[in-house]
């Protein structure tokens, strides 16, 4: 008979969304950057826009159009456009809900999780949509109606120092700076996956399936466990190309794992339990060798030690030299703090990250589940099976539950999977965190160089008749490029000064959430900064291309 523990939803959505709330956190602030962008670049359009259709304003004004009606005129199509805008981005949102998802769970096929966005989010969404159609709509037939209609009917529009460009200067280079803080974090989240993926694990995981089983659950009580944990291991260790079996209570760097507060022999208990507390858990004999986990010193344990044995554990390196510091920790003793009972250290085992991998590596000390019984430290009680293969098995899902079955159809298999994709669940959040950051990061990157591109071709357009008595006078093509291209250098230089600083304040705040990659990082700030040079180059080069081939007495007659 199981024993079943039920608690509310509300506290299990909790659970598992806390270890998601910095990254969370951070993905808001990415996001609401790239909503500032877009802003930016809905106001760079109705500002060029409003101006291109001056001419038209100034003469409705000149003949009596009150100057409200074009004002509600403007905003009504700006409410339009918005509304549109928000109706196909309430569509991506459901979209990209499943495929957020499907970035955070990629193993799960079937996951009885729903993430279509509230009412109240969809709400927010929309309200934010009218707020910026409202806003960015206002400026534009406001800057329209502040212009004289005699001098737009003189034609000063056309003056290439005309003041009315000044907000879409300040809109690219704030655009360009917001670029930079979105491509440097995404720089930063994209290089400390790669470092946790590619770190050093000390063990070994290729070919190992981790099954994790509830021993407590299919009623077993700790008398009966030690004829089960045998049958189990000569079952397994039976099967075709099983090369060990191995039990623990945790698995390593599947993300849990027992504390316990330990006293040295011939020591009183510390005041601060926080410095006492190490990672524990107990293994079969033989568990690191299946592992992959070398010895440092001493020995692993063997069937020799039994409950009528002297007792023993094993320890890190990190282990010895914290508690047995420029001494040789084997044939030291130790107790847990629940227990009066001495244990020997016989052996040190190489350093390595037993809970996660993005931790860093804490003392550790092992016991053999031969020895351990319910009560005192630990309990004799496995979560989980390591089974290491001689090569990668064919249907090894099917084989190993079969196996289980036919040692008891009680035992439930909690979960089935290999090591390496045990690891690399740990990294989910990163992973999920990392994708979307790069996903912003790109958008950004495209916004911006819509963005530039939008506002040099009509700067280009407004400029044609200077550009056109430029060339009449002797102008090269080449000049004519670099005289556009002066600009958009100009707009990009200042975004860089305004970004750079504001990225370094950004990658501080995330410096928390990243894996052996500084949150002044040379490279990221180079990458971000050449990459956004390069496209809005590119972006500007086309319009400056366009403005070079302009045919001078064409442009003239035009003007």
């Amino acid at each position: 008979m199981q024993h079943v523990v039920i608690i509310p939803a509300r506290s299990g959505i909790r659970q598992v969304a806390a270890p998601y709330s910095t990254g969370l956190r951070t993905l808001m602030l990415l996001s609401t950057v790239v909503l500032l962008i877009c802003c930016a670049n809905i106001a760079n359009l109705l500002l060029a826009r409003g101006i291109a259709r001056r001419a038209e304003v100034s003469i409705r004004v000149a003949l009596g159009a009150p100057r409200v009606r074009i004002i509600r005129q403007m905003l009504a199509e700006s409410l339009l456009l918005s509304c549109i805008g928000g109706l196909v981005g309430l569509g991506l949102a459901y979209v990209s809900s499943w495929m957020i998802l499907a970035l955070a769970f990629p193993d799960s096929k079937d996951l009885p999780i729903h993430a279509s966005p509230s009412l109240t989010v969809l709400g927010f969404a929309f309200l934010v949509s009218l707020l910026s159609a409202i806003l960015f709509g206002i400026a534009p037939a406001r800057l329209s109606l502040r212009i004289q209609p005699a001098e737009v009917l003189r034609g000063l529009n056309h003056s290439t120092r005309d003041l009315s460009l000044l907000p879409q200067w300040i809109l690219v280079v704030f655009q360009a700076a917001l670029s930079v803080v979105l491509l440097v974090g995404a720089t930063l989240t994209a290089r400390s996956l790669y470092n946790l993926g590619h770190q050093d694990l000390v063990m070994a995981t290729a070919n190992r399936y981790v099954l994790h089983l509830d021993v407590e659950g299919a009623g077993y009580t700790p008398g009966r466990r030690a004829a089960l944990y045998s049958q189990i291991q000569a079952r397994f260790g039976a099967l075709g190309g099983v090369t060990g079996v191995g039990l623990a209570g945790y698995s390593f760097l599947e993300g849990w794992n027992w504390w316990d507060c330990i006293v040295q022999e011939g020591h009183t208990p510390p005041h601060d339990r926080d410095k006492c507390y190490t990672t524990a858990d107990v293994v079969s004999p033989g568990y690191l060798e299946i592992m992959g986990v070398p010895m440092v010193q001493g020995r692993e344990f063997t069937e020799r030690d039994t409950a009528t044995s002297t007792p023993v554990a094993i320890v890190n390196e990190t282990f010895a030299k914290l508690y047995y510091p420029n001494e040789n920790a084997i044939g030291k003793r130790f107790r847990f703090l629940e227990t009066s009972t001495n244990v020997e250290i016989v052996g040190v085992f190489k350093d390595f990250k037993t809970q996660r991998p993005q931790s860093q590596v804490k003392p550790v000390n092992l016991r053999p589940l031969t020895q351990l019984k319910r009560g005192g430290s630990g309990a004799d009680t496995i979560n989980s099976i390591v089974i290491r293969f001689k090569s990668e098995p064919e249907d090894a899902d099917s084989l190993l539950r079969r196996t289980l079955a036919q040692v008891d159809p009680n035992l439930t298999v909690n979960d089935l999977r290999t090591m390496d994709s045990q690891i690399a669940g740990i990294l989910g959040r990163e992973r999920l965190i990392a994708r979307l950051a790069s996903v912003f990061g790109i958008l950004a990157l495209i916004l911006a160089s819509v963005g530039l591109y939008g506002v040099t071709s009509y700067v280009v357009v407004q400029r044609t008749g200077e550009i056109g008595i430029r060339m009449a006078l002797g102008s090269t093509r080449l000049g004519v490029i670099l005289l556009v291209l002066r600009r958009v250098i100009l707009q990009i230089g200042m975004g860089l000064a305004l970004g750079v600083p504001c990225a370094l304040l950004t990658g501080y705040f995330m410096r928390t959430q990243l894996y052996e990659v500084r949150w002044y990082d040379p490279v990221g700030l180079i990458g971000a900064t050449a990459l956004l040079t390069i496209c809005a180059l590119a972006a500007g080069f086309i319009p400056a291309r366009r403005a070079a081939s302009i045919e001078p007495m064409k442009a003239l007659r035009a003007e």
